[in-house]
């Protein structure tokens, strides 16, 4: 697959665990918890202190959008341009971008609000994200975004949401560090 979005730096902290070999192993073992049960990650995290002190109220700042400088990110100034006046929403001063790219694809872009500058482009999900402008938590594919449904195709769509890695990362500083990381399916309630 040719790739046209530069990678999101991202550095490492903690409960990363296991290859490729070993998360592939991982999905062919699927089982449904339920909402209620925390993940993994979830319990590893729930005592952390994710909050921002202060969020920014002033006017947003136009996106830094240069044809030679931003390319990639020129290609959907579009979205990126009808999203930002909305001012930010993630982390006190942060704009999450966020558009369509095909079934069960999203891409999305991260500005700063205040200064327009972009600290992350082209990351992608799966099932959305979750994030608030309180917070400086940002979890790819959360569980809350999966809806399955019971029926003889429970086990098919559990081990489908497996295939998607659920990755939970902090904002510090503009920098994004990754916390922990699980299989997609974990945490996700059949419903009816």
């Amino acid at each position: 697959m040719r790739k046209f979005f530069r990678e999101p730096q991202f550095s490492v902290a903690g409960c990363h665990k296991g290859n490729n070999s070993e998360q592939s192993e991982q999905h062919s073992e699927v089982r449904p918890r339920a909402r209620t049960e925390q993940s993994t990650c979830e319990q590893r995290l729930s005592g952390m202190d994710f909050t921002v002190d202060e969020t920014y109220t002033g006017s947003p700042a136009v996106p830094r959008l240069d044809r030679s400088l931003t390319p990639n990110e020129w290609q959907y100034r579009t979205a990126i341009r009808k999203a930002a006046p909305d001012g930010p929403n993630f982390a006190g001063h942060y704009t999450v971008v966020t558009w369509g790219c095909g079934t069960e694809c999203q891409m999305h872009a991260i500005l700063d609000g205040r200064t327009g500058q972009f600290i992350s482009f082209g990351y992608g999900s799966s099932m959305g994200l979750r994030y608030t402008l309180k917070s400086r938590l940002l979890v790819v594919n959360p569980s809350e975004n999966a809806v399955v449904e019971r029926g003889p195709f429970l086990s098919d769509m559990l081990r489908h949401f497996g295939l998607f890695e659920r990755i939970y990362l902090e904002l510090k500083d503009g920098t994004f560090h990754e916390l922990c990381r699980e299989n997609g399916a974990i945490g996700i309630e059949a419903v009816r």
